[in-house]
């Protein structure tokens, strides 16, 4: 019979320890069952999670297409830069299929541009090439060229047209830092309007720190701000970016991106999306995220995104979402959703408004992708969520909340993707960590594997909260086991009616009795 412990406010004032697809965005294709000791339950913070270098990506299960050569690609342009060059208000187009409008390349050369006007019409015929080596993009910095952009605009109208892609270089030759191609850009007017066309693009490495943009993407499969294969390092700040398109997140990273003082929205998309071993850091941004249609194999509607489309070779690998401060606005579905990848998700201060009626803060549910478990660490630091967070059967989640964090809702193991179709009916792993200043108000029976932190900070509600002492668990998180609710309450009671009604009736009586009797006798006999 399944065993669970039933904790009571009434009953516990101390602190207590019980022992414990595609996605949308089309841009590119633990804890132990048995639970183990507070000591050696996840405890991910964002300082630890945050400075995790990515590895490179493995390459998607599925795919049939052979790989390609990035040195038997041929770059066609209007106009080369290779030399230490600086270029005030002049004005750089192409209308080639097949062609970028303007390269900077040169191993150390120093290259600025002023002012430009860039424009790129002319499809690309090759996806791929495109989307993660820079192919037919209007403007491209390429071969360890440090490039200097400032000001002016670039705007592109065709598929497959990335308006600004910085490309490190072929990775195995290499190595995880690129060949040192870096851009620096400010003041700049991005627009593109195709499909397959992002705003600024980091691929194989390719590093960007930008500042003061205004982005603009229409077209599917086109983020703000996007990665190409084997994306790299990108910071951005003081800037806005819009995204039009379904499957057009406002960020998409493959590699380590972070944002700062920025706003972001995404009218049809995902807000954020983090592919396998990388991370997206926001602080202090207002995101907005509206994701009104599906594409490629997700099952799910969610604003953030942490997935990884192959099988993993390495445990250690994680993607990271981390935002500190600002707004979150979630317009439609889960506002997070982790599927096929070890994930960590840290919230601090930031402002979370959930605008779907069902009320989801998180899944972490199996998607369209095929191979590892869901695993994710959710730090909670004095940020409120309101909602239910749903666990799948293979899925295993900690909470930690902090710094007088708090939540109101329940877990849950019945999950129902988009299509109607249930998932799961039977919860994971959950470990529940409430710091001091912390607060939980339950809004329906819940059952968690393990649960530290003081009770008194658990507003029961009028509910019942279940904490696993067997490695079995109830088949539904939402329905409790009747057989074990009535023991736990009841087993109890029938003790202590039976000791304190028969007992005690009978032995203060007779007892009594016999001693008025005896009692004078021998008093008699001593005086």
């Amino acid at each position: 019979m399944k065993k669970l412990l039933l904790i009571k406010m009434a009953a516990l004032s101390a602190a207590i320890t019980a022992t414990f697809g595609l996605a949308s965005c089309d841009f590119l294709s633990g804890p132990s069952e048995t639970a183990p000791a507070e000591t050696t339950q996840p405890q991910a913070t964002s300082a630890d999670i945050s400075e995790t270098t990515p590895e490179a990506k493995p390459e998607t299960s599925e795919s049939t297409a052979p790989a390609i050569d990035p040195a038997s690609i041929e770059y066609k342009t209007a106009k080369k830069i290779s030399g230490a060059t600086t270029e005030k208000n002049k004005k750089y187009k192409s209308s080639g299929a097949n062609e970028n409008a303007i390269i900077l390349r040169g191993k150390k050369v120093s290259i600025s541009l002023t002012n430009p006007t860039i424009t790129k019409s002319g499809n690309c015929d090759d996806e791929e090439l495109s989307r993660s080596y820079g192919v037919n993009a209007a403007f491209i910095a390429m071969d360890g060229v440090k490039a200097l952009f400032s000001k002016g605009s670039v705007t592109t109208d065709a598929k497959g047209a990335n308006a600004v892609v910085s490309y490190g270089g072929h990775g195995e030759q290499n190595g995880i830092s690129g060949d040192g191609t870096s851009l620096v850009i400010s003041g700049t007017n991005i627009t593109t309007k195709g499909d397959n066309s992002g705003g600024i693009v980091s691929a194989i490495r390719g590093k960007i720190d930008a500042s003061s943009l205004t982005i603009t993407t229409n077209g599917k499969a086109s983020p703000a701000i996007g990665s190409g294969k084997d994306g790299g390092t990108v910071k951005i700040a003081n800037s806005n970016f819009t995204t039009n398109g379904i499957s057009s997140p406002a960020v998409f990273s493959a590699g380590e991106f972070t944002v700062t003082g920025s706003g972001l929205v995404a009218n049809k998309s995902e807000g954020v999306v983090v592919e396998g071993a990388s991370s997206a850091k926001l602080s202090d941004c207002k995101l907005i995220a509206n994701n009104t249609q599906r594409t490629g194999k997700a099952k799910f509607v969610s604003s953030i995104l942490l997935y990884n489309p192959a099988v993993s070779t390495n445990n250690n690998d994680m993607s990271v979402f981390t935002m500190s401060g600002g707004k979150l606005t979630s317009k439609t579905g889960h506002i997070f959703h982790v599927s096929n990848t070890n994930a960590a998700i840290n919230l601090s201060s930031v402002t979370i408004e959930n605008e779907d009626k069902d009320k989801i803060i998180l899944s972490v549910s199996p998607d369209g992708w095929k191979g590892n478990d869901n695993v994710a660490v959710l730090n909670v630091a004095g940020t409120t969520l309101d909602g239910k967070i749903l666990v799948a059967k293979k899925g295993k989640l900690t909470v930690n909340f902090s710094n007088n964090a708090s939540f109101t809702g329940t877990f849950s193991g019945k999950i129902t993707n988009a299509d109607g179709e249930t998932v799961s009916s039977d919860q994971g792993v959950i470990y529940v960590n409430l710091g001091a200043g912390c607060t939980w108000t339950l809004t329906a029976d819940t059952y968690v594997t393990s649960f530290t932190g003081d009770m008194n900070s658990v507003n029961l509600n009028g509910h019942k909260l279940f904490v696993k002492v067997e490695d079995d668990k109830p088949s539904s998180s939402d329905e409790p086991t009747p057989a074990p609710t009535t023991n736990k309450i009841k087993t109890p009671k029938k003790p202590t009616k039976k000791p304190t009604k028969k007992p005690t009736k009978k032995p203060t009586k007779k007892p009594t009795k016999k001693v008025k009797k005896n009692t004078p006798t021998p008093k008699t006999e001593q005086g």
